[in-house]
Formats: structure tokens, sequence, C-alpha cells
């Protein structure tokens, strides 16, 4: 099992895991929230295909929409 820290948290990881798969087993909503991983925004149509891989530094951001 590997480990990823998220937003300063030790979070163990399974070996491939989409984003959508973290937030969704982490109960949170993918439509309401970014995601910055190693510094590189991931952009929500990449939630379903995009590997958090091990060690990786992930922050994610409530969506906050305005006008």
């Amino acid at each position: 099992m590997s480990a990823i820290t998220f937003t300063k948290e030790q979070i163990a990881i399974g070996a491939r895991l989409t984003v959508k798969q973290f937030l969704v087993s982490n109960g949170l909503n993918p439509s309401v929230i970014m995601i910055r991983i190693n510094g590189q925004i991931i952009s929500r149509d990449q939630y379903d295909s995009y590997i958090i891989t091990a060690s990786a530094d992930v922050k994610g951001y409530p969506f906050v929409g305005g006008g």
C-alpha cells in the first residue's frame, strides 16, 4: 500500500487509484472540488483517467461559484 499527502494529511491509497475514485472513496463530491497534484491543476475531465501516484502531494479546493 502506498501513501499520498492530501491537504497536509497522510492517506494510504491502493496501487492504482484515479482522482475520481480517491474523491468518492473519501466521501467527496468530484463535481464541487478542484484538485491540484504536485502543483499541477487536474482538469475535471481528467478525474476518471488521471492516476494518483505514490507519495503525490494532492490538494483539494472547494469550487466557489459566483457572479
